[in-house]
């Protein structure tokens, strides 16, 4: 299988999760932190996912699958301990042209959901095709310690200055230098000692020494 990597917008979208396990919770965690409408389908539910029903963050459906469940939803996953219910899922969202993920039965998925390093808008997405999953958690392993939460400043540090640069130089070739050049700087550096001040005072001083405004 050969898959088509794609990072997807899914704030306001809904999406289905079918089960009421561990594992289900944490799939809709991770749909709720990309701001999706996140429904539940189960007859039992984690006490982790009755607190987000009695909070409202998510629709419940105390019930079993049925495929109007599927009306309208943009994606899919289906985390119950039933194969046979986990198939017929696949099956009929898959009539429907709808993104469905069976946990852990690559065979039933048109979509994986790859391991993730997230660094606030930086995201780095590991697969192996489900081959081993395992890899790819050691993977993202070794990438938690490479890239440490200073790359969340960072790239927000990057996208002020992008934007300066892209608003304030007309020059395409000149704007393209300058946003390389700008990764070049020790920006990086400072994050990670933890000087905030510096970082700051560097940061007014690029744009100085770019001939920008902030």
């Amino acid at each position: 299988m050969s898959y088509y990597p794609i990072c997807l917008e899914l704030k306001g979208r809904k999406c289905l999760v079918i089960g009421g396990g561990e594992i289900a919770e944490h799939k809709v965690n991770s749909l709720l932190a990309c701001e999706a409408s996140v429904t539940v389908v189960s007859p039992e539910v984690t006490s982790g996912l009755k607190d987000l029903i009695n909070q409202k963050k998510v629709t419940y459906l105390p019930k079993k699958y049925d495929e109007k469940d599927l009306d309208q939803a943009f994606l899919v996953i289906a985390a119950t301990n039933r194969p046979g219910v986990n198939a017929r899922i696949y099956r009929d969202a898959s009539r429907r042209n709808i993104l469905v993920n069976v946990v852990d039965r690559p065979k039933y998925c048109n979509f994986i959901v790859p391991a993730l390093v997230k660094r606030g808008d930086l995201l780095l997405s590991i697969s192996t095709s489900g081959k081993s999953p395992a890899l790819a958690k050691k993977i993202r392993e070794k990438l938690e310690k490479e890239f440490g939460e200073e790359y969340e400043s960072f790239l927000k540090i990057l996208g002020e200055l992008r934007e300066n640069i892209h608003r304030q130089v007309k020059d395409p070739s000149l704007r393209r230098t300058l946003v390389h050049q700008v990764l070049d700087w020790d920006i990086l550096d400072l994050l990670k000692k933890g000087e905030l001040k510096s970082v700051q005072e560097k940061k007014l001083s690029l744009l100085e020494d770019l001939g920008l405004r902030n």
